[in-house]
């Protein structure tokens, strides 16, 4: 709570400078260095405390939860992920909003939500980051929300619809780094319907890769 009551920083411009360059990195770990992402994740949430808030605090402690729930600290990373949803209100952060929420939903909430809930929650995220022009926070909470309902028990024909019409978005977009694990869901839907053999060359799906060219594009 006391995360709550700081104040905001007395050098705003230089704070989200930083933390959107952290923010980015982050991102780049991903692909290339994923040990970096906790010192990148704490230096994040350092900045914030040490010098104040500003619209990218909730960002900074939506990283950092995502840290503690995967190094093992599961309450206290969902209690920071909340804190970083309320955030959002007090430092005037809602362009922020769709980033957030495809942080903390399926990557820290699912420690304490129902799945219902979390699928709920991405989606929207997925709307708010519309709203906002984030097309990348967009893409990631669809993506997010096709697969925590299929998890949770989504009926597969809606499930087949909307993941294919996400997949061929997104190759329509050319965001690479989303599109095999967008088709995955579509692929993994389809084999559960009409087997793995299927090959569903109608709606134009038959751009879309198949198992074997996925696994191919991993490799």
């Amino acid at each position: 709570e006391s995360i709550l009551n700081l104040e905001e920083t007395n050098q705003k411009k230089r704070d989200i400078l930083m933390l959107n360059l952290y923010h980015d990195l982050i991102f780049v770990f991903q692909f290339v260095d994923t040990k970096r992402i906790a010192d990148a994740s704490l230096r994040m949430a350092q900045i914030t405390l040490s010098n104040g808030l500003c619209c990218m605090s909730p960002v900074a402690f939506a990283q950092f939860a995502i840290i503690l729930v995967t190094t093992g600290d599961a309450d206290l990373g969902y209690r920071l992920g909340t804190l970083a949803l309320r955030l959002l209100d007090k430092v005037n952060a809602q362009r922020y909003t769709s980033a957030v929420i495809a942080l903390v939903g399926s990557l820290v909430s699912w420690v304490a939500e129902p799945l219902q809930s979390i699928a709920d929650s991405h989606l929207l995220g997925y709307k708010c980051g519309q709203r906002n022009g984030d097309e990348v926070s967009e893409a990631l909470n669809y993506q997010f929300y096709l697969l925590v309902s299929y998890i949770s028990g989504q009926s597969l024909s809606v499930t087949r619809v909307e993941s294919r019409e996400f997949a061929q978005k997104i190759l329509q977009r050319k965001q690479k780094f989303m599109f095999n694990g967008s088709c995955s869901i579509y692929l993994q839907t389809v084999a559960f319907i009409e087997g793995l053999e299927f090959s569903d060359k109608e709606n134009g799906t038959d751009k879309l890769p198949s198992w074997h060219g996925i696994k191919s594009q991993a490799n």
